[in-house]
């Protein structure tokens, strides 16, 4: 028999669990007060939503239902959130703000396939707002999330998909080379990038196009980036989307986040759906982004028929909190865990009226009183707990002051 759990699916235990609850809740406070409403989405989705998103990440999770219907775990909650808006909310007057947390299940990626099956998403989604302000809004709740999540550490790269799509969209390339490019960019491959763009590997493609293709995924730094870009690819006629960019950029700083953020034009999300900025928040030493997002305007009008503007982030929950325990991250404000002990006669109403009074501050678990003192004391600091307090006595036992 086989009792572990299934290859990319894990237990999560007590303490883990706790610091995940705490991270989530400032999160979720911070988001609410910023008017975003909880929303949840089932956790099976047909196959005919995902597949309106394009390009999205993959499910090994698929089955038939007993209408024929084929059903997936959903492996994203953006694509569920704009069915859910064009369906159950067409015609109610927007913007909406709405926020979520939840599991989905993706195959694991690259050759170890050692990443996680299932995660948990945290996000927002902002439908019926256009502009750079809305952008702004979004990237700047994702960059407060993390700090309040405990991540001390990190950088959001802002890049927009428009001027790649006009580039790809302008230079005349077959479908094939078109698909071929956006792979490199989307896996970062910049190997097969440079041999896709320089000689008989641009397959015809006029070397101004291909020699802006090739160079564009390797223009970063501040707000002159913007520039550099706006100086490769206006000649083209490509500059589409560059403007939004630039006044984002512009509100983000102006509302303190100059250090949080940059511009690099490799930030192209594997995300179909997305058609104006995009962006990604990447930590020291963390090769995969703690979060990402974008603007996605023809998403909704997929299912509706009409467009309408919408932009929003989700963060990669378990990466945040790899972080949090890297860095020994302790619950704010916690309090200690003990135990309340009581003999066999104790009367036990008092034993719950004194557990009460405890609780202003303590964290008490009450429990019968063994037989051998000593070895349960042991026993109950192994378990973590950090002292205990007995019927007869008025002093908390703290164990490291022992």
């Amino acid at each position: 028999m086989n009792y572990t759990t299934p290859s990319g699916f894990r237990d999560i235990l007590a303490d883990e669990a706790a610091r995940r609850e705490a991270a989530a809740f400032d999160v979720q406070q911070l988001l609410s007060k910023n008017g975003y409403v909880p929303v949840e989405t089932p956790t099976l989705e047909i196959m005919d939503v995902m597949n309106a998103g394009g390009r999205v990440p993959g499910t090994p999770f698929k089955l038939f239902d007993s209408r024929g219907d084929l059903l997936a775990l959903r492996p994203d909650v953006t694509l569920q959130i704009a069915r859910m808006c064009a369906t159950r909310l067409a015609g109610q007057p927007g913007p909406f703000r709405f926020r979520y947390m939840q599991r989905v299940f993706r195959e694991a990626e690259g050759q170890t396939r050692a990443e996680p099956r299932e995660t948990t998403q945290m996000g927002v989604e902002l439908i019926g707002q256009a502009g750079a302000a809305a952008d702004a809004e979004v990237v700047g709740l994702l960059a407060e999330s993390l700090k309040l999540a405990g991540v001390a550490d990190f950088k959001i790269a802002l890049a927009s998909v428009s001027v790649l799509r006009a580039l790809l969209a302008s230079c005349g390339a077959a479908p094939q080379w078109r698909q071929a490019v956006l792979d490199a960019y989307h896996t970062s491959n910049f190997v097969t990038l440079d041999e896709l763009t320089a000689g008989d590997g641009a397959q015809g493609v006029p070397p101004v196009f291909a020699q802006a293709i090739g160079k564009l995924a390797r223009i970063r730094g501040g707000r002159a980036a913007i520039a550099e870009v706006r100086a490769l690819v206006a000649p083209l006629g490509c500059e589409t989307g560059l403007d939004g960019l630039e006044q984002a950029f512009d509100l983000l700083e102006a509302a303190g986040l100059a250090d949080s953020i940059q511009v690099d034009f490799s930030v192209m999300s594997s995300f179909d759906y997305y058609t104006g900025i995009v962006f990604e928040a990447y930590a020291p030493g963390l090769g995969s982004p703690l979060g990402s997002g974008g603007r996605y305007d023809n998403m909704v009008g997929k299912f509706l028929g009409v467009q309408v503007p919408a932009v929003g982030f989700s963060i990669g929950f378990e990466r945040v909190c790899g972080i949090l325990l890297e860095q020994g991250y302790q619950i704010p404000g916690a309090k200690q865990k003990i135990a309340l002990l009581y003999g066999k006669d104790t009367d036990f109403p008092a034993v719950l009226s004194k557990a009460a009074a405890l609780r202003e501050q303590y964290n008490v678990t009450v429990l019968p009183q063994g037989k051998k003192l000593g070895k349960q004391l042991g026993q109950l600091e192994a378990a973590g707990f950090a002292g205990a307090a007995f019927m007869d006595k008025d002093e908390v036992k703290i164990f490291a002051q022992q």
